[in-house]
């Protein structure tokens, strides 16, 4: 009788240790998700399209040169092959910089230069036979980004600026 009642206390005591460890499981499964991430990449900065960038940039702005999506704050059109933009992008200044650099490089630009001077802040300077450009990439907000560009087309604008 004595082992019975081992026997029946054993049972109910892992009885009692399975429905504590279920409980904490499902505890555990059913809690807050934990927040997706606010981080964007490269790879999901889209470009402009030539309308957008024609609209929202100037009317004549370059066929060949890729802008990432966002919020134009000003662009202008210095001359008919000089051009400068600001605008804000929803992704962070080293994800930016990547864009600008697969992008670019990718239609045969050169890197030539590029800097972090402070704060997270970075420079990159690209040519392509006459054209250059020089894009300052800041952060913006709690996970975006300010670009600040100019482009010459056949005219040294760096020079100027």
């Amino acid at each position: 009788m004595l082992r019975r009642y081992a026997l029946i206390a054993a049972m109910v005591a892992a009885l009692v240790l399975a429905s504590a460890c279920s409980g904490r499981t499902a505890t555990q499964t059913t809690g807050p998700a934990p927040a997706p991430s606010a981080t964007v990449s490269s790879a999901e900065i889209t470009a402009m399209t030539f309308e957008e960038r024609q609209r929202l940039i100037a009317p004549n702005f370059q066929v060949e040169v890729p802008v990432p999506s966002g919020e134009v704050v000003r662009g202008e059109a210095q001359g008919e092959l000089a051009w400068d933009y600001e605008l804000i992008v929803a992704a962070p200044p080293a994800a930016v910089a990547t864009w600008y650099r697969e992008t670019y490089t990718g239609r045969d630009w050169q890197v030539v230069d590029q800097t972090v001077p402070s704060k997270g802040a970075i420079t990159l300077t690209m040519t392509k036979n006459g054209a250059q450009t020089r894009l300052v990439i800041t952060p913006e907000g709690t996970n975006g980004s300010r670009v600040s560009a100019v482009l010459g087309v056949g005219t040294p604008v760096l020079q100027t600026q």
